[in-house]
Order: C-alpha cells, then sequence, then structure tokens
C-alpha cells in the first residue's frame, strides 16, 4: 500500500511495516510503502494480487501473486448510477498500523 509521507506521520507507519486498511466492505493488512508520489489523502493498493479468499480456484494465481487483495475493501453495489458499475477505484478507507 503507498502512503504518502503526510499520512505516514500521522499513523507513524514507515516504508516495511504492516498496515490495515478497512472500508465497510472488508478489511486487508499489506506492507505501506511511503512514497511523495501519492496526494494528500489518498491510499494506492495495486490490483491482481491476494486469491486467497475461500472459495475462489486461484491456486496458480494464488502461489505467484500472493498480497493484499484490493477488492476485499469494495462491495458489490453499484455506485455510479449512469454505468450502473461498482466504484473499484475510489472506496473510502481508514488505515492503522497494526
Amino acid at each position: 500500500m503507498l502512503v504518502g509521507s503526510l499520512a505516514s506521520r500521522r499513523f507513524d507507519l514507515a516504508t516495511g511495516e504492516k498496515a490495515r486498511a478497512r472500508s465497510q466492505s472488508g478489511e486487508i493488512v499489506t506492507e505501506v510503502e511511503v512514497s511523495d508520489e501519492v496526494m494528500k489523502g489518498v491510499v494506492s493498493l495495486p490490483h491482481g494480487f491476494g486469491h486467497t479468499r475461500p472459495g475462489s480456484r486461484t491456486a496458480v494465481a494464488t502461489r505467484l501473486q500472493p498480497g493484499a487483495n484490493a477488492n476485499q475493501l469494495t462491495d458489490e453495489g453499484p455506485h455510479d448510477v449512469p454505468s450502473g458499475i461498482h466504484n473499484a477505484n475510489g472506496s473510502s478507507v481508514e488505515i492503522a498500523r497494526t
């Protein structure tokens, strides 16, 4: 999870430490990377990792792409009324040091 330097000071986070990101739909724990390239108030989490949800038949992906699954933080409800698509790239989260 990329966090900006202001957030790293506010939440007492440093590169390499673990942090929890929690939304109304779920939570993940992942490694932190502090970066000045992240806007204030933004947490960046890459997609395509952490295929460990029970029932997912992704043994190869689980082995080859470990990490935190950003989908754990999104819900299935549509957020964008015109398209009916859920908002996978703009979920509100709370972060905390673990």
